[in-house]
C-alpha cells in the first residue's frame, strides 16, 4: 500500500514530527510508512479463526495466579513514612500552597 506524500506530511503534522523541507527525508519516511501499512495488511490476511484469544501471557504456560484473601491495614509506619519529611503536622505531610 502506497502512501503519498501529502499523507505523509499531514501524519507528521498530527504526531508533532518535525520533517525537513528538502524531499530525500520526506520520501524515505513516505517508504517507511508504506511498508508498515504492507504489514498491517500482511497480518489481516492470516486466518485467526480458530485461534483462542490469548489475554495474559501467563495462559501460555497454563499457570494460574494464586489468589489471596484482601486484607485492609493502615500499614502502621507512619513515623517511618514521616522520618524523611522535611515538614509534618497531624502526621501528615505539610507542603506549600500551589495556586495557579
Amino acid at each position: 500500500m502506497s502512501i503519498s506524500l501529502n499523507t505523509v506530511k499531514k501524519v507528521s503534522k498530527l504526531a508533532r514530527i518535525q520533517l525537513p523541507e528538502k524531499k530525500e527525508p520526506q520520501e524515505k519516511l513516505q517508504k517507511e510508512l508504506s511498508s508498515i501499512l504492507d504489514w498491517v495488511q500482511q497480518l489481516q490476511s492470516v486466518n485467526v479463526q480458530d485461534v483462542e484469544a490469548l489475554v495474559n501471557p501467563s495462559q501460555l504456560f497454563e499457570k494460574k495466579t494464586p489468589m489471596r484473601e484482601d486484607q485492609v491495614t493502615d500499614g502502621a509506619i507512619v513515623e517511618d513514612i514521616l522520618a524523611n519529611a522535611p515538614e509534618k503536622a497531624h502526621n501528615m505531610f505539610v507542603v506549600p500552597k500551589v495556586v495557579e
